[in-house]
């Protein structure tokens, strides 16, 4: 193969790592930020509302499962939340 097909390739799979693995640290920080937040939310639950706090903790995660079952629910909790930040 000539000298230039091969830097050709060669700077294409470059580029593809590159990519990855940029895209793969922005996943891994944004799933370590959406555990900070879970942890702040599981702290101010526990401290403020002790009594509530298995139901309450539990929530996102039956809600979670629901979003994933249904596209239709995604949608309203996703506009929901969309106006509460809007409003906010």
């Amino acid at each position: 193969m000539p000298k230039r097909v091969l830097n050709a390739v060669d700077s294409f799979v470059d580029s593809i790592i590159k990519r990855l693995t940029a895209e793969i640290s922005d996943f891994v920080a944004f799933l370590f930020i959406w555990f900070a937040i879970g942890t702040v939310y599981g702290m101010i639950i526990i401290t403020k509302f002790s009594e509530l706090a298995l139901p309450l903790l539990l929530l996102p995660l039956v809600i979670g499962l629901i979003a994933h079952e249904s596209r239709g629910f995604a949608m309203a909790v996703f506009l929901f939340v969309a106006v509460i930040v809007i409003i906010i």
